[in-house]
């Protein structure tokens, strides 16, 4: 019997992707390639900035608030979470020419979204996945929704429209996510259990830097391009990202049904022949994509972008070669968390993002957005390498085995089925 768990997770997945694209084809038609890097641009800061407010990590905020550990968790959360902007608003006005007033957008945004994901998380904690798959989607779609209003109801086709959009959809989610908390944070009662926190911070602090760094490897590039080319060169290669990650929505689904499934059972065996069967599937249904977007003439993403995108595939085909390659990184990644083997993963992630800092400033200076596309490529590569060689110690399969044959479609098929099936979770 099919998981409706599962299932509406995957299916968030997929809406929230198509719902993500349609808001960048909004935007770079409507606002332009430069409204598109500046849109870029503000969700990476305030995602970069999440990670630092995040200290404790999804993971362990999980764990501790299941154990009904409220207080602490919320009092230290709140505090550290205003801690972390304000240090956003000094290195922002330190590092970037940003007017006043749009640093405290930046800034009040972040905070927004941290109580956000606070609340959220507190549903996930309580095993309220439909409310918090529910709430994930509801904010992407408002985003979309607010903008479309104020720029063809209200003929603001500027990007502080979309800055309002993010606004009323925030303030509508954070609402939303405070109602659905209530049940839990009525009993709340200010507290501060040093000894909880600090085995906070150490059950949480491997897993937030592997996000951290992960985070690095696949969007270093756009901190630095906007720096050296500018909004519009950002705006044009960041449509190009958001087409190319779409690819990835088959193994980021598998990867968290995978990860769940190992954590569960201790059959190494199953484990590693599951991870390398999503692997293969995966990496066909990346393979098949990246051909549909590399043989689609120029002219159609002229026609659906604009006329500013016309070079958009001759930039981004030198990241179809990682967009392929990182399947990898994504399943592996998930394998070895599933295994409390997290070291690797940060290992991988140190890797890649040491690849995304040194080439990012050795190639995008010089070669501008295909430099900035080929650098992702390295990240994506030396990161998955990493994860593949000890995965491949690790269980000790032939050659022959990570070609794909026709019995790997017969054994995917029964692992889904399997994996979908509601004594699996």
């Amino acid at each position: 019997m099919i998981s409706v768990l599962f299932l509406n997770t995957f299916l968030t997945r997929i809406f929230s992707t198509i719902l993500n694209l349609i808001l960048a084809l909004v935007i770079a038609r409507v606002i332009g390639a430069s409204g598109k890097g500046e849109s870029i641009f503000i969700v990476t800061i305030i995602t970069c900035t999440l990670y630092f407010a995040n200290l404790f990590g999804n993971h362990v905020l999980v764990y501790t608030l299941a154990k009904n550990n409220f207080s602490t968790v919320y009092t230290i959360s709140f505090f550290w979470s205003f801690f972390i902007v304000s240090i956003q608003y000094v290195f922002i006005s330190l590092f970037y020419t940003f007017d006043v007033e749009y640093i405290l957008h930046l800034c009040l945004l972040t905070f927004i979204q941290s109580l956000i994901n606070l609340f959220q998380i507190t549903l996930l904690a309580k095993q309220k996945v439909k409310t918090y798959n529910f709430l994930t989607l509801t904010q992407v779609f408002l985003n979309l929704l607010f903008l479309l209003v104020l720029i063809y109801g209200f003929e603001r086709a500027s990007i502080s429209s979309y800055i309002i959009a993010l606004y009323l959809s925030s303030f509508v989610t954070l609402s939303v996510s405070m109602y659905s908390s209530y049940e839990y944070l009525k009993n709340y009662k200010f507290n501060i259990d040093i000894t909880e926190i600090k085995a906070m911070i150490y059950s949480g602090f491997q897993y937030q830097l592997f996000d951290f760094l992960q985070f690095i490897m696949l969007r270093f590039s756009v901190f630095l391009l906007f720096r050296f080319e500018g909004k519009a060169s950002l705006g044009i290669y960041s449509i190009g990202l958001s087409i190319l990650e779409a690819f990835w929505i088959f193994s980021r689904s598998s990867a968290t049904i995978s990860y769940v499934k190992i954590a569960n059972q201790d059959n190494e065996k199953y484990s590693s022949l599951l991870t390398l069967e999503l692997l293969k599937a995966s990496l066909i249904f990346t393979a098949v994509m990246i051909t549909i977007f590399y043989v689609m003439p120029d002219q159609v993403y002229m026609f659906i972008f604009g006329k500013q995108y016309q070079l958009l595939k001759t930039y981004m085909r030198w990241q179809l070669p990682g967009t392929f390659v990182f399947n990898i990184f994504i399943l592996l990644s998930a394998y070895f968390s599933g295994k409390g083997m997290v070291y690797i993963n940060l290992i991988a992630a140190l890797v890649g993002a040491f690849f995304a800092i040194l080439f990012g400033y050795l190639l995008i200076l010089k070669y501008e957005m295909s430099g900035t596309a080929f650098t992702s490529t390295l990240a994506y590569t030396s990161g998955s390498i990493i994860l593949f060689i000890f995965f491949h110690k690790m269980n000790n399969f032939r050659p022959s085995d990570y070609f794909i044959k026709k019995l790997d479609f017969i054994l995917l098929k029964k692992e889904i089925k399997l994996l979908f099936q509601k004594k699996s979770i």
